[in-house]
C-alpha cells in the first residue's frame, strides 16, 4: 500500500536555498523571483521574509560558484555562465555542451531529483538497459519499502508501454554500446527478414540511433566494415553501414590486435546529415552521391502545414518561402524522401529537381492503374 506523502517545514539555510536555485535553474531552464518564492511555499520550506533582494543574493553566490566550478568557461565567456532576460525577467544558463551536459552548479541529488527518478522508474522502465532488470527491480523495492512519495491523482498509468517500453533491438543495445564505447570490433549474425537468409558479418560499431522505419521504431546501428584477415579499420564516412540491430544475432568480440584508423573530428552522426531519416541512403552504391536542391511546393488549402514545418523541421536545411508557398531543402533523393512524398501527396508537389517530379509521377500513376483495375 502506497504511503501519502506527508509536507513537513523545513528552514533552509543560504547554501541550501541557492541549491534549490540551481536545480530549479537546470529543471526548468529558467527561474525568476516570483517563481522560485511560489515554489519554495509549495514545498513549506520556512523562508521567513523572502525578498527580492535576498533573491538576487543568491543569484550573485550562484554566480560566484560557478566561477570557481568552471574557471575557463568563466573567462572564456566573460562571466557570464548565468545570463539575464530583461525583458522576460529571467536567469537562465548559457547553452553550452560539457560532455553531453549543460551548466549545473552542484552535483548533489536532491528530494525533487529523487522524485523525479522515481517517476522515470515507475513510468520509464526502458530507461534500463535490457540486461539490467534485476537492478531494476531492487531500486524499484528500495523506493517502495523506504520512499514516501505523493498518491497519484489519477487511478492509470499515464503511459502504454509496449513491452516493457523497449524498442526493436532492445536486446541487443546494451552490449552493443559497451563494444562502441570499447571501440571493439564483433562478429555478428545477420537475419534478413525478406528472405530469411543467415549471414555473418563482422564490423567496427560505431553509433546506435533509434530510428522509425514507417513500421515501426526500433534501434540501428552504424558501422564501419571489417573484413577477415584485415589488420586494420579505416573508418571512411562514406563507407558505413546501417543495420537493424534487432536483426543481429549471435554478437562475439574479435579477441585480436587491430588497429583502428579514425579521422579527426569525425562524427559518424554526419552520416544522416543529409538524409531526411537515413535508413535507405545510397552512399555505399554510388561513390558520387550528394544532397541536392529539392524544391516543395504547398499545394492550395494546405497552409496549416506552415504551422508544423516552423516547429518540426523536415530538415535542418529547410527554407520557407511564403510568398511562393514553397519550402527549400538541400537533402539527398533517396527513398526515405520519396516515402515521405509519397504519404504527403495531397500536401507537397515538388518543383525541382525534374527527376524526383517524374519519378513520383510515374509511381501516382501506377497507383491510379491498380485502384482502376
Amino acid at each position: 500500500m502506497k504511503k501519502l506523502k506527508v509536507k513537513k517545514e523545513v528552514r533552509l539555510s543560504k547554501s541550501q536555498r541557492v541549491k534549490l536555485l540551481d536545480a530549479r535553474i537546470v529543471s526548468n531552464g529558467i527561474v525568476n523571483y516570483d517563481t522560485f518564492k511560489e515554489y519554495l511555499l509549495d514545498k513549506d520550506y520556512l523562508i521567513g521574509n523572502y525578498v527580492k533582494r535576498t533573491f538576487e543574493r543568491d543569484i550573485e553566490l550562484l554566480r560566484e560558484i560557478l566561477k570557481n566550478k568552471f574557471p575557463d568557461l568563466h573567462e572564456q565567456n566573460n562571466g557570464k555562465l548565468l545570463l539575464f532576460d530583461k525583458d522576460e525577467d529571467n536567469y537562465y544558463y548559457l547553452s553550452i555542451n560539457l560532455n553531453g551536459m549543460g551548466i549545473c552548479a552542484y552535483s548533489e541529488i536532491t528530494e525533487d531529483d529523487f522524485d523525479d527518478f522515481i517517476k522515470i522508474l515507475r513510468y520509464n522502465p526502458d530507461f534500463f538497459k535490457s540486461d539490467s532488470k534485476l537492478i531494476y527491480k531492487k531500486i524499484e523495492a528500495i523506493i517502495l519499502e523506504n520512499h514516501e512519495y505523493e498518491q497519484n491523482k489519477i487511478a492509470w498509468n499515464p503511459r502504454t508501454l509496449l513491452e516493457i517500453g523497449e524498442k526493436a533491438g532492445q536486446q541487443n543495445f546494451s552490449k552493443m554500446l559497451d563494444y562502441i564505447l570499447d571501440q571493439k570490433p564483433v562478429k555478428v549474425k545477420h537475419h534478413k527478414m525478406i528472405n530469411g537468409e543467415l549471414n555473418e558479418k563482422q564490423f567496427l560499431p560505431l553509433l546506435l540511433k533509434e530510428l522509425n522505419s514507417g513500421w515501426n521504431i526500433g534501434w540501428y546501428l552504424l558501422v564501419a566494415d571489417y573484413a577477415t584477415g584485415d589488420k586494420e579499420i579505416n573508418v571512411d564516412l562514406k563507407t558505413l553501414r546501417l543495420y537493424n540491430l534487432d536483426a543481429l544475432s549471435v554478437i562475439t568480440p574479435i579477441n585480436k590486435k587491430i588497429k583502428i584508423n579514425i579521422p579527426d573530428n569525425f562524427d559518424p552522426n554526419d552520416y544522416f546529415k543529409h538524409a531526411i531519416v537515413g535508413l535507405n541512403r545510397q552512399n555505399r552504391y554510388n561513390p558520387i552521391y550528394a544532397p541536392e536542391k529539392v524544391v516543395l511546393k504547398v499545394l492550395p488549402k494546405q497552409d496549416w502545414v506552415y504551422k508544423y514545418l516552423e516547429k518540426y523541421h523536415l530538415h535542418y536545411s529547410q527554407v520557407i518561402n511564403y510568398k511562393k508557398n514553397t519550402v527549400e531543402l538541400f537533402v539527398e533523393l533517396d527513398a526515405d524522401l520519396e516515402l515521405f512524398l509519397k504519404k504527403y501527396c495531397d500536401v507537397f508537389v515538388v518543383e525541382e529537381p525534374i527527376s524526383l517530379r517524374n519519378k513520383l509521377k510515374e509511381t501516382f500513376v501506377k497507383a491510379i492503374a491498380n485502384y482502376n483495375n
